[in-house]
């Protein structure tokens, strides 16, 4: 029990919790990388449009 861990999970929680209710449960909770890929399909998908709507 590290001294930051409480700050992290009350700060990752809200964004993992959802993820963890949809996936099944296994002996690895893969909820973080999960969470890891929709944030990078995201930043591509904003990034696209971004660059659509300059012209470029």
């Amino acid at each position: 029990m590290a001294p930051m861990m409480p700050l992290l999970q009350s700060l990752t929680a809200p964004m993992l919790d959802p993820i963890r209710r949809l996936l099944p449960r296994t002996a690895i909770d893969f909820s973080p990388l999960v969470l890891l890929i929709v944030a990078q399909v995201l930043l591509m998908v904003l990034s696209n449009l971004s660059q659509r709507m300059m012209g470029l």
